[in-house]
């Protein structure tokens, strides 16, 4: 008694646990969830840190340093003094606390370059997180309606099952009495081996479709129904307006910023042709008389310097120059993968809009048979009940409405994919 008891309250706390889900739901769990997404957003932040970190190369340096020497034998110089050789020891500082800038007011134009290509790169993972979220919220919802035809293929398996047994049961009271013979009922059982093996079938593929679309949300499977029902509504799309000249891809966009990128590096990577000329400056607390750190004597000086730098490499081995061509072949690669872009987005387009016009076209003529299939089965009905029709033509009917209402959920689901696929090449919700 009390295992039943706590059996009953197990299921009813997980019942309690399972919620119904829609499809704005799947996806919003999709997006918290999402590592793929968040991997990308996590790329755009760390391209935006990149930008800072280029941007510094306008400003100065600044730096605090300081050093202690506890022990010491310095190097000694050997001076000329009154005529005789004086050797003394080289003067350093015990202690020695300062501030040190660095300016570089030019540098054969390398930081403007490198900012306005860490700019680039920053826009463009900006739209390569647009387009990851893009992909995620068309493949949650081709998954989602996918479980929820399954669900509805289960229920038409079901439904078929249950016609079949019914009858059955009249045949086998038909043969009892004579009016059916046992060709019937071979018949009758033939289609309902058939019809338990389509229902398997289904709800395997419940599980697969569950399966797939709870691993993109990133949540385990808790059983929880999916609430919604399937789109019958396709007229509003109209792709006779779709133009390829209207796409809005970000993907695209994305693409463009990175050949920008690689134009910015490349001409960033020719400064070593010309020199760096910086400003600097520093100003310095020492004393060099003796070990003390905190003496408050006048052992303590001072002294600043400030001045121009300049520096120009003139040989490294051609590494500078190795770099230059290296970056050259990365804008052409860039700019290669943006021509390959546009050269496969017309194919790419085309096939998409046509896949979805088919579709569409595939679904309404499914709703039509569907209709056909159901004023089929009231001739039948009636006509058995006149007497001109048989009852294994009334069961032909009804099998035969069943697997209209399959094929028409079939492609329903078929013409909600080919839309996100359509949405994803256009750039846009239709």
């Amino acid at each position: 008694m009390l295992k039943a008891a706590l059996s009953l309250t197990t299921l009813f706390f997980a019942a309690a646990q399972a919620q119904a889900i829609d499809v704005n739901k799947a996806i919003d769990t999709a997006l918290s969830n999402s590592h793929e997404l968040k991997s990308a957003h996590y790329e755009t932040l760390s391209a935006r840190e990149g930008k800072t970190i280029a941007d510094a190369g306008f400003l100065p340096h600044v730096s605090l340093g300081g050093q202690h020497i506890f022990a010491e034998h310095w190097m000694e110089l050997e001076l000329l003094f009154a005529g005789a050789d004086v050797i003394v020891p080289s003067i350093q500082p015990y202690t020695d606390v300062g501030i040190q800038a660095n300016w570089e007011v030019f540098s054969g134009f390398e930081t403007i370059n490198q900012s306005a290509a860490a700019r680039a790169n920053a826009d463009a993972a900006l739209h390569s997180e647009k387009r990851a979220e893009e992909r995620l919220r068309a493949n949650v919802r081709s998954l989602f309606f996918k479980a929820l035809g399954t669900q509805v293929l289960v229920d038409v398996a079901d439904q078929n099952m249950k016609t079949l047994e019914g009858h059955l049961q009249d045949v086998n009271a038909r043969v009892r009495s004579g009016v059916s013979t046992r060709f019937d009922t071979l018949r009758v059982e033939v289609q309902l081996d058939e019809a338990r093996t389509e229902k398997l079938a289904a709800e395997a593929q419940v599980a697969v479709a569950r399966a797939k679309l709870y691993d993109a949300l990133g949540i385990g499977d808790d059983g929880g129904r999916l609430d919604g029902e399937l789109p019958t509504d396709f007229s509003k799309y109209d792709t006779s307006k779709l133009k390829i000249e209207n796409l809005q891809r970000e993907d695209r966009v994305a693409q463009a910023l990175r050949v920008t990128e690689a134009e910015r590096m490349a001409r960033a990577s020719m400064a070593h042709w010309m020199p760096k000329i910086s400003v600097f400056g520093s100003h310095e607390y020492y004393n060099n008389y003796n070990h003390a750190i905190w003496e408050d004597d006048e052992h303590y000086k001072t002294q600043s310097i400030f001045g121009v730098r300049f520096a120009w490499n003139l040989f490294d081995g051609g590494a500078d120059v190795a770099a230059q061509r290296k970056a050259a072949y990365n804008e052409l690669i860039a700019n290669e993968k943006l021509k390959q872009f546009d050269q496969d987005v017309p194919a790419e387009f085309e096939e998409s809009r046509r896949r979805f016009e088919y579709d569409i076209i595939n679904f309404k003529a499914k709703q039509s048979s569907v209709k056909k299939a159901e004023e089929a089965v009231r001739l039948a009905r009636g006509g058995l009940r006149a007497g001109t029709r048989t009852n294994t033509e009334v069961l032909d009917a009804v099998v035969d409405l069943n697997r209209a209402k399959a094929a028409q959920v079939k492609s329903q689901v078929d013409a909600i994919d080919a839309l996100g696929v359509l949405e994803l090449t256009l750039g846009r919700s239709l």
